[in-house]
């Protein structure tokens, strides 16, 4: 199974505590992303709890276990941007939390991987 670790400016994405499902993209260590296959591009992840990623205007939480579509969009050779089947891109902040943005590629989070 395909599995994925993203970095962002300000550090790697995991949990924001060992009891908490939401997400944070400042941490020093990585939390491994399991990346599932859908039809037409699409891709589900799927976070170390066994839980979906959810994702709204206010954070990303691996808590569901009904898969939420993205599309892995290659922008170097080294960094993507992530978009969500509604067509909002995942913008990292300076602290840490990260969330659906706009749909403007030029403002959204160029993640290594």
């Amino acid at each position: 199974r395909p599995i994925l670790v993203l970095k962002s400016e300000q550090g790697f994405v995991g949990y924001k505590s060992a009891t908490s499902p939401k997400l944070e993209c400042n941490k020093a260590t990585y939390e491994t992303i399991q990346v599932e296959r859908s039809e037409k591009g699409v891709v589900f992840f799927k976070g170390q709890n066994g839980k979906y990623w959810h994702v709204d205007g206010e954070a990303v939480t691996a808590d569901t276990d009904t898969p939420e579509g993205f599309f892995l969009e290659l922008r170097e050779p080294t960094r993507i941007c992530i978009k969500s089947v509604t067509g909002e891109y995942l913008v990292a902040s300076k602290n840490g939390s990260f969330r659906l943005g706009d749909s403007d590629y030029e403002n959204a989070t160029k993640w290594e991987y």
